[in-house]
């Protein structure tokens, strides 16, 4: 019963988010879930220059990202600190299946330095592929070498 519970819990990337939809959202950081199995980011979106992006109820524009699992992520040097609450982040990923949803599988964590946490390099069935180009220069970051 215990192995059916897991197996159920656990689901494939590519059944809830689109390989074919990659898109860059720059935010603030406004909560991190980081609990298994997979670590949830919430970021709200921020313009170019900086501005708090409102809906038309003059609601925060929020995203949420699902990442990697806690295991993965300390591999990564991915920890509990690696993220603050108000810190300007771009999270690379794949837009959720989801219609109206704004949610999105985190490809990578971008922070302002440059400074890059790879949360999945793909998102097909456990193939492995070289992850996704960048789909434009993220704003105050280096380009990707």
């Amino acid at each position: 019963m215990a192995l059916t519970g897991s197996v159920h819990a656990h689901h494939n990337f590519a059944s809830d988010y689109d390989p074919d939809k990659m898109l860059v959202v720059r935010g603030t950081v406004a909560e991190v879930r980081y609990t298994n199995p997979h670590i949830r980011i919430v970021i709200e979106q921020i313009t170019d220059d900086g501005k708090p992006l409102r809906d038309a109820q003059g609601n925060p524009v929020r995203w949420t990202g699902q990442t990697m699992s806690v295991r993965v992520a300390q591999r990564r040097n991915f920890t509990r600190t690696s993220l603050r609450i108000g810190q300007v982040i771009s999270l690379r990923g794949w837009l959720s299946r989801q219609e109206g949803v704004r949610e999105m599988g985190v490809s990578a964590i971008i922070q302002e330095s440059g400074h890059v946490f790879l949360a999945r390099e793909h998102i097909h069935g456990g193939r492995r592929s070289p992850p996704p180009p960048y789909p434009g220069l993220l704003p105050g970051a280096p380009a990707e070498r």
